[in-house]
């Protein structure tokens, strides 16, 4: 996902009404549009990324995906 090292990483999705429903500090995880051991209803969720590279400040990046069936 990265070109370099990346010292901290935070991927949170939450639902349309503000529950998160996926979080990883796991630069490479994936998530699998489940929640709870079944599977999300399709629709719109929105994403948060914080992460660091070696010495240069937090950066964050928000934004929404769509699961479709």
């Amino acid at each position: 996902m990265f070109n370099c090292e990346v010292s901290a990483y935070t991927l949170s999705i939450y639902n349309r009404w503000g529950a998160e429903v996926f979080h990883s500090n796991e630069s490479n995880a994936i998530w699998d549009a489940s929640f709870n051991n079944q599977m999300v209803p399709e629709g719109m969720y929105l994403y948060r990324v914080d992460f660091r590279f070696e010495e240069s400040t937090i950066q964050t990046k928000t934004g929404a995906l769509f699961v479709v069936y």
